[in-house]
């Protein structure tokens, strides 16, 4: 497979092109988003990718996948004095018109029971995932699917839906479904798994986009268009608490410019005579850190573009950093410290980022030195750390959680005493019992409203000079260790 990649001397004309592409007429479709690795606050956190697949014959399956988190889970002790955490897994498909029936029908209902234990092979315990496939032989149409994982140890349980469609393949039209996204693994000798995120860690070497175009017999020669492109986004951590606001029409605020795209990567198809459901593969290599849209379009002519296309369908996602949402690399460990650090020691931080063994000492010594003690030490990093991954599990939107307004706050002053919408777009966090008190209270407002094709809660920070000697009072508790006593600084 060949790719296309466009040179800076190209990317103003593409840019151009990718802008006046961004018309409504223009906009997928479909835009897939996928199911968020989102923060649960008890029982098992999970993911779950869901997409259609046709054997050679036409039968219709569902493909799943379920990324459980083991680290969610309550382990109890095995019989050879290990221990292991028991989970029941269960599926229910449901037709997506049953949501006005008393009883609705379910098309697949299957419960499977499973018993994992820590591996030894992880880098850190809080890290280790475990997969379960599976595949339903069903008829097409389209569907709710809802899977449920039960911590037998703990007796907690949660559960993710999502929405899932299996065109026909004997359809009288040109048909192009959901686009999976499998990621594959630096170690060749393991099995590629489905990604039914947004958010991908980038431990993995390359991503595979598939699906399935229903060609009908008498559709004759058509044209498929494939791409990946790059938004550009905000990818930098959160500012002060006492710097300007930034205006309205800032990248801060917008968090993503869908109309300044790049593109990656490229390729065209013709097909003639083939009838059916026909399978696409599309491999990359993982991309850097970003946000990415993989888009397809079918047209009648190679000269037509996207505004003259017969079906249109896009899945987009983010990639992150290597063991999202934990952090485990030292560059994962040192990052979060600009909220600690000012400016000048930070920049010296990053420039050991291409040395990992010197960064991370680099960080030891940042801690053991401001805290006097490796004890000490250990207890806060633990705190913080642990901060930074609830904020990448709770608050993660276009870019990890701890980067965003609402992360920078968790991590700092932790959880709120109170937490407050305020109208439609924004939201108070209260630390302490005095509302009246400025110092104690931080207003976000949110900059977009989440839509189809902006699936994020978006919020900012309303920045007050005052902050200042806040934020100063604030990390002078983290690195004298008073943290470990008192929830705010006053």
């Amino acid at each position: 497979m060949s790719y296309i990649r466009i040179k800076h001397t190209t990317l103003f004309l593409a840019l151009i092109l990718w802008a006046a592409a961004c018309s409504p007429s223009y906009l997928p479709d479909r835009v897939d988003t996928g199911s968020e690795f989102g923060f649960i606050p008890d029982g098992p956190d999970f993911v779950i990718a869901a997409n259609p697949a046709y054997s050679e014959d036409g039968t219709a399956y569902l493909s799943t996948t379920v990324d459980l988190l083991v680290s969610s889970l309550i382990f109890r002790r095995s019989d050879d004095n290990g221990q292991a955490a028991d989970v029941v897994i269960t599926y229910t498909l449901l037709p997506q018109d049953a949501g006005d029936e008393a009883e609705p029908v379910n098309v697949i209902r299957k419960s499977e029971e499973f018993s994992f234990s820590p591996s030894s092979n992880s880098i850190i315990p809080g890290y280790q995932r475990e997969r379960v496939d599976n595949r339903f032989a069903i008829d097409p149409g389209d569907y709710v699917l809802q899977v449920t994982v039960h911590d037998q140890t703990s007796n907690q349980q949660n559960t993710r839906v999502r929405n899932v469609s299996l065109p026909d393949s004997e359809s009288n039209r040109i048909r192009v479904s959901d686009i999976n996204i499998k990621g594959i693994p630096i170690d060749r000798d393991e099995d590629p798994y489905g990604v039914g995120t947004y958010n991908i860690p980038s431990s993995i070497d390359s991503l595979d986009f598939s699906f399935f175009v229903i060609n009908p017999d008498d559709s004759g020669r058509f044209i498929l268009n494939m791409r990946l492109i790059r938004f550009e986004s905000d990818l930098r951590p959160a500012g002060g608490l006492s710097e300007i606001n930034r205006s309205v029409s800032s990248l801060e605020r917008r968090g993503i410019n869908y109309g300044n795209a790049e593109i990656i990567s490229e390729q065209i198809r013709e097909f003639t005579g083939e009838t059916g459901a026909i399978e696409i593969n599309f491999n990359v290599p993982l991309p850097e850190i970003g946000n990415y849209r993989f888009e397809v379009f079918v047209t009648q002519d190679e000269d037509q573009g996207r505004a003259d296309a017969l079906r249109f369908v896009a899945r987009d996602f983010g990639v992150r950093t290597s063991f999202f949402p934990e952090v485990v690399e030292p560059y994962e460990l040192a990052a979060p410290l600009i909220y600690l650090m000012n400016n000048r020691r930070y920049r010296e931080l990053m420039k050991k980022r291409d040395d990992p063994e010197e960064l991370l000492r680099a960080v030891e010594y940042f801690w053991v030195s401001n805290l006097g003690s490796t004890e000490k030490a250990r207890r806060v990093m633990a705190l913080y750390y642990e901060r930074v991954v609830n904020a990448n599990r709770r608050f993660t939107t276009f870019k990890e959680g701890w980067k965003t307004d609402l992360g920078m706050i968790f991590i700092l002053f932790g959880p709120p005493f109170y937490a407050e919408r305020i109208g439609s777009s924004g939201i108070r966090w209260t630390y302490g019992y005095d509302s009246t008190d400025p110092t104690r209270v931080f207003l976000f407002r949110q900059t977009r409203i989440g839509s189809d094709r902006f699936p994020f809660n978006h919020f900012t920070l309303e920045r007050q000079s005052f902050y200042h000697n806040v934020q100063y009072q604030r990390v002078q508790d983290w690195l004298s260790g008073h943290v470990l006593e008192r929830q705010f600084p006053f």
